[in-house]
């Protein structure tokens, strides 16, 4: 029985946390007059350094031989840019 009450303080708490980091991300946005904006981003598709041909296939490549980037120092790449890679990319809602 203890640790069940454990377990929902617990959870209540990080509820609590992630509300609240919110509320002051939304409020620092306001301040700066901008809006918060959440980007979306693909897992199986990383961008490189490079200014041309930056976009890899995860499960193609996890470095690029040209900038010599690998996947993991690298964010992951926005359907938008994807979409203009590769023709047959279709976006997963």
């Amino acid at each position: 029985m203890g640790s069940i009450n454990f377990i929902n303080c617990f959870i209540l708490f990080a509820l609590l946390f992630i509300a609240r980091s919110l509320e002051l991300l939304r409020n620092l946005a306001n301040k700066q007059g901008e809006k918060l904006m959440i980007v979306i981003t693909d897992p199986n598709y990383w961008d490189c350094d490079c200014d041309n041909n930056y976009i890899h296939k995860k499960s193609v490549t996890l470095s690029c031989p040209v900038c010599k980037m690998t996947e993991d120092e690298c964010s992951d790449s926005r359907p938008n840019e994807i979409k203009l890679f590769y023709k047959d990319y279709k976006e997963k809602n």
